[in-house]
């Protein structure tokens, strides 16, 4: 990925995760113009309102969209006459975006804004980051814990970066939603089960996301990656996370892959076709 003037760029980015945060905080930190979307997961370009006229009121040149897809409207941004650079690293319907032009997992988010603004360690430090952090933050989105193992982090650095995603978490989703999310999480785990490899985990209530608090829990528990099925928001998101049938899945019923293909999520909202958690399960026992 090629490098890019700071000051020639706006970057639009949704606020709705710790990798988004910290990216927030950087960009601001080195004086980026930013233009931040409320949507929460799931962004799409479509959604956003009044794009181009919010783009050219900015009066730059360059435009970095984070982890919102949207090839139509994409294509209506470079017409309109600017230069547009994608940051993604997910697979979505039929747009691929999680490999490279070699066919290899990209890094996460965070860590191709760093390539592409070039931000080295040493400035990092001297605008008062602290580097591991930052890096864990990149790490954690692209493979959760396992991708620090793998990175080296010792067992304190995962838990000093645990909480610090944790606290961009709570910055990213407020502090109401974050406690609402954690509660029913916590209930939720309580009454998991076991079904074959997979444990599967659900929740009906409809405004709590799950997932996020769920993998701190089950990494907690069990200390490696483990299979499990969720079905939060009575169904309306899924999700298979930890399995080698994340592919498959996606070529099954689309929706989307994350952690370099190792999960997939399958958001009813946004697709014609409602899936339900039993049709997954059947599929992956197969």
């Amino acid at each position: 990925m090629s490098s890019i003037s700071r000051d020639s760029v706006v970057l639009l980015i949704p606020q709705n995760d710790a990798e988004a945060v910290q990216i927030l905080r950087i960009a601001r930190a080195f004086k980026i113009e930013t233009l931040v979307s409320d949507q929460p997961h799931g962004a799409r370009l479509e959604r956003e309102p009044q794009l181009l006229q919010r783009l050219k009121q900015t009066g730059k040149l360059n435009v970095v969209i984070v982890e919102m897809p949207g090839p139509a409207v994409e294509k209506a941004v470079t017409d309109a006459g600017f230069t547009l650079y994608i940051i993604d690293h997910h697979r979505y319907d039929e747009l691929d975006r999680m490999s490279d032009e070699n066919g290899q997992p990209k890094p996460s988010s965070l860590e191709q804004f760093l390539l592409l603004f070039e931000v080295a360690d040493n400035e990092l430090e001297r605008h008062g980051f602290d580097v591991r952090l930052v890096r864990g933050v990149g790490a954690m989105d692209r493979g959760f814990i396992w991708a620090l193992q793998r990175d080296g982090y010792s067992e304190e650095e995962i838990k000093n970066v645990s909480r610090y995603v944790y606290e961009l978490s709570r910055e990213a989703r407020g502090h109401e939603l974050t406690e609402l999310n954690e509660k029913i999480a916590r209930e939720a785990w309580k009454l998991r089960k076991q079904v074959g490899e997979y444990l599967v985990v659900t929740s009906d209530v409809p405004k709590a996301e799950i997932r996020p608090y769920l993998s701190l829990l089950v990494a907690q528990e069990f200390g490696r990656p483990t299979p499990m099925v969720i079905a939060s928001r009575g169904g309306l998101l899924i999700y298979v996370q930890d399995t080698p049938k994340a592919l498959a899945l996606f070529e099954k019923f689309g929706g989307f892959t994350f952690g370099q293909d190792t999960c997939w999520g399958y958001n009813n909202a946004l697709s014609s076709k409602k899936l339900t958690p039993s049709e997954v399960l059947n599929f992956l026992l197969q």
